[in-house]
């Protein structure tokens, strides 16, 4: 062997993809030989015309409190049960991805269900490095969404 090492593939989705760009920020020397980023999240900074938490309508006052409180998306699917947390599920899929036909979209979200009630692993490092911000609308990321805290545009990836 000549002391380096083999080439690889690195292949993140959502949060998994921002932590390995992170990684391949922190570790030069040891980078993909392809970097794959699926579903990213942590790309651009939040918008500039943020509302404040108490400027906030009742419900996303309460789930700004529980994100604060370390509280998880996949913590009130498990809270709602098997059919409840598995149609809260699907609803949210059927609103981000609404092309998807209705077999594709039932497939999805049972993957996405059983991956969500899963045991917690890396669920907690989600709070501590993204945010959920509502904005006002202004800016090009306006309405709002979860945000890098430490946005990979920021660090010079784009």
């Amino acid at each position: 062997s000549n002391g380096e090492d083999p080439p690889f593939w690195l292949v993140g989705h959502s949060l998994g993809e921002y932590l390995a760009a992170r990684y391949v920020l922190r570790h030069p020397h040891r980078s993909p030989s392809k970097l794959i980023l699926a579903s990213p999240v942590g790309f651009p900074p939040p918008p500039d015309d943020i509302i404040s938490p108490s400027e906030l309508p009742t419900t996303f006052r309460l789930l700004d409190t529980l994100w604060s409180a370390n509280v998880t998306p996949q913590q009130l699917v498990r809270l709602m049960g098997a059919n409840r947390g598995r149609n809260a599920v699907s609803r949210a899929l059927r609103g981000r991805i609404p092309h998807l036909d209705s077999h594709d979209a039932d497939l999805l979200a049972d993957y996405l269900f059983h991956i969500t009630v899963a045991p917690p692993s890396g669920e907690f490092a989600m709070n501590s490095l993204l945010e959920p911000i509502i904005s006002k609308g202004k800016s090009g990321n306006g309405g709002g969404g979860v945000f890098a805290r430490e946005p990979l545009e920021d660090m010079g990836i784009v």
